[in-house]
């Protein structure tokens, strides 16, 4: 994805990193109550002032479009490692 090009290095200025990026299969679901996804992200941020400085960044909304044009939707589950 064109998005990616931008977003990836821009999340590494704040400490940002993908962990996995998984396209899964109709098979690999057990259950479902939403539209099947396309591809999920499990990303890291080192706090979650990282994060929101990233969404914040002036230069990501010079190619936010990018990503509004191939993704339908977006479910942000924020977590913390236990």
């Amino acid at each position: 994805m064109e998005f990616e090009n931008f977003a990836i290095p821009l999340m590494e200025k704040y400490n940002g990193k993908i962990i996995y990026r998984i396209r899964p299969k109709k098979e690999n679901f057990i259950s479902e109550t939403r539209e099947l996804p396309y591809e999920i992200h499990f990303m890291s941020f080192d706090s979650k002032q990282d994060l929101n400085d990233f969404m914040k960044d002036d230069s990501r909304k010079n190619f936010i479009h990018l990503k509004n044009e191939s993704v339908s939707s977006t479910l942000m589950v924020l977590g913390e490692k236990i």
